[in-house]
């Protein structure tokens, strides 16, 4: 049977940092086949969250599918939300923002 982990709105910058090792021990622990990070990595959409977001998913042993969300574009600079709004999490998190993987169960796709 194959093991899907989901973590949802992890708004690094309004984060609780003590609380990041006990997840990823748990995480790994877990051994799952696949985790799913959904929504909203970062607070603001500033490069250092983004940092610390793939700093996180680093340290993940199972392969993760990562959506972004509403946060994670610029709330302060229209002009980059408008017209380069995932500019930040291309950089930091993917390049790609309709990955996909193929399990024995189907396909996933972001």
């Amino acid at each position: 049977m194959k093991r899907l982990l989901h973590l949802s709105d992890l708004h690094f910058g309004r984060d609780r940092p003590e609380l990041l090792d006990p997840l990823i021990e748990q995480i790994n622990g877990l051994a799952p086949d696949l985790v799913a990070i959904s929504g909203d990595l970062t607070q603001r959409a500033r490069d250092w969250q983004f940092m610390r977001a793939r700093e996180m998913i680093d340290r993940i042993k199972a392969p993760c599918l990562v959506v972004p969300g509403n946060h994670d574009t610029p709330l302060d600079n229209l002009f980059e939300r408008v017209l380069m709004p995932w500019r930040r999490y291309r950089k930091w998190i993917a390049c790609d923002l309709n990955r996909r993987f193929m399990t024995r169960i189907g396909l996933l796709s972001a």
